[in-house]
């Protein structure tokens, strides 16, 4: 039995009893027909199976672990090297830091080493001239005199009229200047005091005086300045010493010790 593909009659013969259709038209018809619904079913079978089957992603997570762990190394390593090389430095007896270059203003201010060659600070002639205890002694050739001072105070540049040396307290709060020059004609001692007062404004705490000489103590704005001044030989010699008012009974005794020191050479 055959059916045939264009009225869907059932045959025995060669050729459709009702559209004349002839069989071997048909069967070629409908072997081409199942060849074609099998390719297509195979198709379908295939894109279902290319479509089901897992793509697989690349692993960024590993890449980035990986480059993680790399810089870790390294910076450990790095550091064992820092170590490594940080005990060779100790063993050979080298500094790990090294002091910063002094700026201008801390080379001006620098304390003035002991062995540096000054001609105005040598040890004084006579035997009243000499360190003491915890003072040095500054000494000046060209106006043959000398002075003591406190020996922790460290010597800085001297500023001002007529200032030949300055000595400043470790924290910087007092200060001590020295001062020669030759006497103008016709200076005398009230001169000298008429300029002290036109110089510094205040409350007197202290004045004495003779022909010669005087020492005053003025209180301004809650410092202290002591002034100690004499005229000797044609020169007129001063020693300034400022200080704040609550550290008087830090400096006094300095400045009594300073003054019986503070002579000619004669």
């Amino acid at each position: 039995m055959w059916r045939c593909p264009k009225c869907e009659t059932q045959n025995e013969g060669n050729f459709c009893v009702v559209c004349g259709e002839e069989k071997s038209v048909a069967t070629n018809m409908q072997n081409n027909q199942m060849h074609t619904q099998q390719a297509a079913t195979g198709y379908e079978e295939a894109k279902t199976v290319i479509e089901t089957v897992p793509v697989k992603k690349k692993n960024n997570t590993l890449v980035i672990l990986c480059v993680v762990l790399a810089v870790l190394l390294a910076v450990c390593l790095a550091f064992m090297a820092g170590l490594l090389l940080a005990d060779k430095s100790d063993e050979a007896g080298i500094p790990q830091e090294m002091s910063e270059p002094e700026s201008a203003e801390e080379s001006e201010n620098a304390p003035v080493e002991d062995n540096a060659p000054q001609e105005d600070n040598v040890t004084g002639k006579n035997g009243g001239a000499t360190e003491y205890d915890g003072y040095g002694l500054y000494t000046n050739t060209k106006y043959d005199f000398y002075c003591a001072y406190p020996r922790q105070f460290r010597e800085v540049r001297a500023k001002g009229a007529n200032a030949l040396a300055c000595f400043e307290s470790p924290d910087g709060t007092a200060v001590m200047t020295i001062r020669a020059a030759i006497c103008p004609a016709g200076f005398d001692i009230d001169d000298a005091l008429n300029d002290f007062y036109s110089t510094y404004d205040g409350e007197i705490s202290y004045e004495a005086s003779g022909n010669t000489w005087y020492a005053i103590s003025v209180e301004n704005n809650g410092r202290s300045h002591y002034r100690k001044f004499f005229m000797e030989n044609g020169n007129m010699y001063c020693m300034d010493f400022e200080f704040d008012e609550w550290d008087l009974d830090i400096y006094s005794p300095h400045i009594e010790y300073i003054e019986d020191n503070f002579k000619t050479e004669d």
